[in-house]
């Protein structure tokens, strides 16, 4: 017989099998009903009642998940997330063991001072661990947060965190720039005329950073113009009148701390005037 409530037996569940000629109760299932039963064996000679003896044990049905140890196995390296153009995913997750196998276990994020990652930038799967990072908001660039990854049974109150360090920046961070570079040498140019001199275009090693804006060095400004790869010089006064060395920076139109600059090179400005002859 199956428990006892106010003194009546009530039926063995399915999951329990009592095998009469031993006189003993065996579970035959893997079904977890979970609880404390009491459980009464009854046996009787030559089924006679009159003869009727019977024994009550307590059996516990337990998965054994309050006893769950939870611990770290593998974590989470610290990182670098470069913020492009277009939002790039990324997940990471770290490694945990239990030592009751099979236990439901709780995966959460936060940042380590206990205030919640964006949403919009960093999100976990509460039933499997993996964290996903993934933007494309500006508002991330430069950004270090240290983070806590949980996991805890919430059972056994066991828990574990695995600590790293996030660090998003521009994915430009870091590009190399190759400077403007010259085919030629600028033809001489006298004071009341103009030339124009052509340059190559600056690169970025990533290839997508935006566009470049050039200057001229060592040249007084109001020498020459730049538009775009040319450089116009018009040297409208005798005072220019020398070789004038200077070179080209280009820079990276959103990253002022990008830039490069070119090897120099020499205008020479003359005086057409030392060149005419003068009739007597």
């Amino acid at each position: 017989m199956f428990g006892v409530v106010d003194g009546a037996a009530e039926p063995l569940p399915q999951w329990i099998v009592h095998d009469g000629a031993k006189a003993i109760a065996v579970s035959t299932s893997d079904v977890k009903v979970e609880g404390t039963y009491t459980i009464r064996v009854t046996s009787t000679l030559d089924d006679t009642a009159a003869t009727a003896a019977y024994t009550e044990f307590l059996l516990v049905v337990d998965d054994g998940c309050e006893a769950d140890v939870v611990s770290l196995v593998t974590g989470i390296a610290d990182f670098t997330y470069d913020v492009d153009d277009a939002a790039v995913l990324v997940t990471k997750a770290a490694v945990f063991s239990q030592s009751v196998g099979g236990c439901d276990l709780l995966y959460s994020i936060n940042v380590k001072d206990g205030a919640s990652p964006d949403p919009n930038f960093i999100t976990i799967d509460p039933t499997t661990g993996v964290v996903s990072f993934e933007t494309a908001d500006p508002q991330f660039f430069d950004v270090t947060q240290d983070l806590v990854v949980r996991c805890e049974n919430l059972k056994s109150g066991s828990f574990a965190n695995a600590e790293f360090r996030l660090y998003s920046r521009d994915f430009c961070f870091g590009a190399t720039l190759t400077a403007p570079t010259f085919t030629g040498d600028p033809e001489p140019t006298d004071v009341w005329s103009s030339s124009t001199f052509n340059f190559e275009a600056a690169t970025d090693s990533i290839g997508a950073c935006g566009a470049f804006t050039y200057s001229v060095n060592g040249l007084d400004e109001s020498l020459y113009t730049v538009d775009g790869t040319s450089i116009e010089f018009s040297p409208d006064a005798l005072t220019f009148v020398s070789d004038h060395d200077f070179t080209v920076t280009a820079t990276l139109t959103d990253y002022d701390v990008l830039d490069a600059t070119s090897e120099p090179k020499t205008l020479t400005v003359t005086n057409p005037c030392l060149d005419t002859e003068i009739d007597s």
